[in-house]
């Protein structure tokens, strides 16, 4: 990553090379600097500034993909690449709880909360896609996606899983969705509400011994 970085500036200057100031790294500068007061005032010191050069390491990481990642070529391609990850996990989870029989699917991770989480973090992305101004294939797409992942993601049966993704999706379908109605607009999202309260009623008794179990 600080190679890239690096080569960001090194490389031939143009509009995709201005420097610019990122959306959201004053927040993860102002996180930083509060994890680092916290490892100041704590003891042991080791564990928390094992943990500070990893959210270090994830800056220089979100730097090296802000500042390489520039034109519409390039966010396409990213887009595509989380789109079909998302999907394969999705598919994947299915795989697992209807033919494998797994309780709470993991997908081809370790633990089926890191998948509730690995969703919680890359669907609102694709929702947001799919319903920019991008074109017409890419915004079908990444809403094939989307559901894919909140079906992966209702399998896994987290607690805080379940309602940390329709926070931040919701939140994301009011940021970014218009409210200007049409009729293809209306069948759309009433099939896609219909579609999880179906979902939810199916697996209603698996989610409330889940929540009363604890």
């Amino acid at each position: 990553s600080s190679d890239l970085l690096f080569g960001c500036f090194a490389g031939p200057r143009g509009v995709e090379r201005r420097l610019f100031w990122p959306g959201s790294l004053g927040l993860i500068l102002l996180y930083f600097l509060y994890a680092g007061v916290s490892v100041l005032v704590s003891e042991p010191k080791i564990f928390g500034v094992f943990e500070l050069s990893k959210i270090f390491a994830s800056i220089l990481v979100f730097l090296s993909a802000a500042f390489y990642v520039r034109s519409r070529r390039e966010w396409t391609l990213l887009i595509l690449a989380l789109g079909c990850a998302v999907g394969f996990e999705g598919i994947w989870a299915v795989r697992q709880y209807f033919i494998m029989g797994i309780d709470r699917a993991a997908g081809t991770l370790d633990h089926a909360n890191s998948l509730s989480m690995y969703f919680c973090m890359t669907v609102p992305l694709l929702v947001a896609v799919a319903l920019s101004g991008w074109s017409l294939r890419l915004k079908w797409f990444c809403g094939l996606c989307s559901v894919l992942g909140a079906v992966g993601l209702f399998l896994t049966y987290s607690r805080a899983g379940i309602p940390v993704f329709a926070v931040a999706v919701m939140g994301t379908i009011a940021a970014c969705a218009t409210w200007r109605l049409t009729a293809g607009r209306i069948i759309v999202r009433s099939v896609i509400v219909l579609g999880m309260a179906a979902m939810v009623a199916a697996g209603w008794g698996e989610l409330e011994r889940r929540y009363t179990s604890t």
